[in-house]
């Protein structure tokens, strides 16, 4: 399932179903939650989560690999 995109629907401890951004797949999807990945573009406007710099907004500038660069609106 590697690459799929899509939009959550629902989430039931552990189990995240989602509808698949593909239209040739007609089935939407369960899988578990430590198996998906965020999936960021850059232009997107993000809130930092966890770490250092965790409540911060931003603009993210780059993306490499899973390494996100972005422009924080308080610094």
């Amino acid at each position: 399932m590697k690459g799929i995109t899509g939009t959550v629907l629902s989430v039931w401890e552990n189990l995240v179903k989602l509808k698949p951004d593909n239209k040739e797949i007609k089935f939407d999807i369960e899988i578990e939650r430590q198996d998906l990945e965020k999936f960021f573009h850059t232009g997107q406007h993000i809130r930092v989560m966890d770490g250092k710099y965790a409540g911060e907004w931003g603009i993210i500038t780059q993306i490499e690999d899973h390494l996100v660069t972005f422009f924080s609106n308080i610094r």
